[in-house]
Parts: structure tokens; C-alpha cells; sequence
């Protein structure tokens, strides 16, 4: 079992900061009139080149960012990340059905995020055929990758362990081909604008930080965490068995995971002695109290333990009648002998 809460609240990735600029009625007029120029000219040009370059799906909505300097940014985002922006922020305009322009809050905060993942997480360097996907040959330049910065097992507990801290913006080309192949599907997108859009409709409370738990799903999140410890302990391994063969290896891990179950029973079966014990002194308090001051000196809950313990020697007198308490304690002292092996008996049990 994993203890991860504390992980999980970790921040993964966190908005870089953009400024806000107002721009006036007549300069969004004006930027709607210049973007549909430009969308019409890009359709002329889409008809004649061949050329491989980031295009919208059916399902995304062409975006624009008006910057401080009047300078246009296009993206494409996907109709929901779009409509997060509308009902979150009252300067996303309408161009047209499927275009639209964000020009003061709203340009703000996705151009935030557009630099934190253009530069931070390096899509925009890793991009170096600038055609707008991520291809084989690029993802490992990316900075995406972020993982617990070590693992911690209780020198207690074999099969409770807390992943500790986090590391951000890692790239996975330190990682084995294998583990690349497992993982990277979490976190390495086609291509900028892909993962832009994904960021966008995560960071739901607007507040700039992406945390590992809305990063990851819980589901997610244990697959990835079984991984890493399981290629953590391989890695122990083999730096203390290098010229180990594979089958000796499997071996190694059998007698390992052997180990493991057997400590975790011993942990149970230490539980279940103290339980036992705690019973034993139990009785042993219960029987002194009825040698020393008699029954009446018992309480309730004592006095159901003494039934419960001491049963064949309590039925011989009327327990209502507190006046045979001597003739009880007499009975008690002649019969210790058996009560003391019936002690014995019951903790070998």
C-alpha cells in the first residue's frame, strides 16, 4: 500500500506569469476584422500546400490571443477548454462560430500557461522541426516528466511505503526504454497546443497550479507509482548484483517477495500475541482481586470477565449471595493449581 496524500497535493506544474492589457471596442473590432482575413487566407493556402503543419480537428474552435503589443497568437483548443473560458472569464469574443479572441483576463491567463508549457515543460525547443508535433525523435528534449523524488519503506512495515517529495519538469530520457514505454502516454502530448488544451481544462479553479492529483488520476497515479518502485528496486538490485543472469535475478525477486510476505505475517501474528497477553494480564489482575478482597470487590465488566475466565469455579456458589465470598477464596486457593495450567494451556493455544 502506498501513503501518498501528502504527493498528491503537491504542485506538478504552475502558470508563468503573463500581464493583463485592455484593449479597447474599436481595437477588437479591429482584430476581428484582421482575423477573419487571416482565416480566410489560410483556408486559400491550406487547398494548395501539401506542407505538413499543425492543423484544428473537428472538435476544436481556432483561438486568439491579443497581446500588449497588438501582436496575434493562434491556437487551437478544444470546444470544451473554450467554453471553460467563457464561463470563467467575460472578454472571450466571438469572431465567428468556430473562432474566437481573448483579448485582457482571459489572454493573461492562457498565455500564462502557454509559456509555462512552450518553455518550461521545452515543447516549443523540443519542436525542432517547427511543424508543430512532438514526434519520436523530439518528446525526450521535453521537460513534462515529473515523478516522487524517493520512495520511504518503515523499517516496521514491509508493505506500507511513502512516496516522498516531487520532482518537476524532468525529462524521461533517464528512464529505461521500458519504463519510457509504460509511462509516456502521461505525460507527453503531440504537440504544444494538445498540451496546452489539456492543461487549460485541469487547472478548473483557475488558480495558475496544476497539482499531481488533478495532474493524475488515483488510478493513474498507483499505476505509475507500482513502476517506478518496482524498476527502483531493480535498479537496487542489480547495482549489488551486476553479473547476475536473468533467471538467478527471478530467483533473487522470488526469495525477496518470500521474504516480504513472511515479514508482514510475523507483524500480524505479533499483533495477535499482544492481544493474547494483554488477555492474560487481564485475568491474572481479576484473579489476584478475587483471592485478596473477595467478588464484591470486582466491577461489572470484571465481574463478566471472572464468568467469563472462571466459569466452572463461580457456578458453585450463588453469585447474588456475597456472604460465601470466604468459602469461594478457599475454594480458589485449594484450586490454583488448575487454574494456573489451564493458563498455560490456553496461551499455547
Amino acid at each position: 500500500m502506498i501513503l501518498d496524500a501528502n504527493l498528491r497535493n503537491a504542485v506538478a506544474y504552475r502558470r508563468l506569469h503573463s500581464s493583463t492589457f485592455y484593449h479597447n471596442e474599436a481595437s477588437i473590432k479591429e482584430f476581428k476584422e484582421y482575423i477573419n482575413l487571416v482565416e480566410t487566407e489560410l483556408k486559400n493556402l491550406e487547398k494548395t500546400e501539401d506542407k505538413k503543419e499543425l492543423k484544428k480537428d473537428e472538435n476544436s474552435f481556432t483561438v486568439y490571443i491579443a497581446s500588449a503589443t497588438r501582436e496575434l497568437k493562434r491556437l487551437y483548443l478544444s470546444k470544451d477548454t473554450v467554453y471553460h473560458l467563457q464561463n470563467s472569464f467575460s472578454d472571450v469574443h466571438k469572431v465567428k462560430d468556430d473562432t474566437f479572441l481573448l483579448s485582457a483576463e482571459s489572454a493573461a491567463y492562457v498565455n500564462g500557461w502557454y509559456k509555462e508549457v512552450a518553455f518550461s515543460r521545452k515543447y516549443e525547443e523540443a519542436d525542432k522541426n517547427k511543424d508543430g508535433y512532438i514526434n519520436d525523435d523530439e518528446f525526450l528534449n521535453l521537460k513534462s516528466y515529473f515523478h516522487e523524488k524517493f520512495f520511504y519503506v518503515p523499517p516496521q512495515s514491509h508493505y506500507i511505503t511513502y512516496a516522498i517529495g516531487l520532482s518537476r519538469y524532468q525529462s524521461l530520457s533517464k528512464e529505461n526504454e521500458a519504463v519510457i514505454e509504460k509511462i509516456k502516454h502521461f505525460f507527453v502530448d503531440d504537440s504544444l497546443n494538445t498540451a496546452l488544451d489539456k492543461t487549460l481544462l485541469l487547472d478548473k479553479d483557475l488558480d495558475g497550479l496544476i497539482r499531481y492529483k488533478e495532474a493524475l488520476s488515483p488510478s493513474d497515479s498507483n499505476k505509475i507509482l507500482d513502476i517506478l518502485m518496482n524498476e527502483g528496486l531493480h535498479k537496487i538490485v542489480y547495482a549489488e548484483q551486476e553479473d547476475m543472469d536473468r533467471n538467478e535475478f527471478f530467483e533473487l525477486m522470488r526469495q525477496m517477495k518470500k521474504k516480504l510476505a513472511e515479514e508482514a505475517a510475523k507483524r500480524v501474528e505479533e499483533k495477535f500475541d499482544i492481544v493474547n497477553d494483554e488477555e492474560t494480564r487481564k485475568k491474572e489482575e481479576i484473579r489476584i482481586k478475587l483471592l485478596s478482597k473477595g467478588l464484591s470487590s470486582l466491577n461489572a465488566d470484571e465481574l463478566r470477565l471472572a464468568r467469563k475466565y472462571f466459569a466452572n469455579l463461580l457456578k458453585k456458589i450463588d453469585e447474588s449471595d456475597f456472604k460465601n465470598v470466604d468459602a469461594l477464596i478457599k475454594d480458589l486457593k485449594t484450586n490454583l493449581k488448575d487454574i494456573n495450567e489451564k493458563f498455560i494451556l490456553d496461551k499455547k493455544a
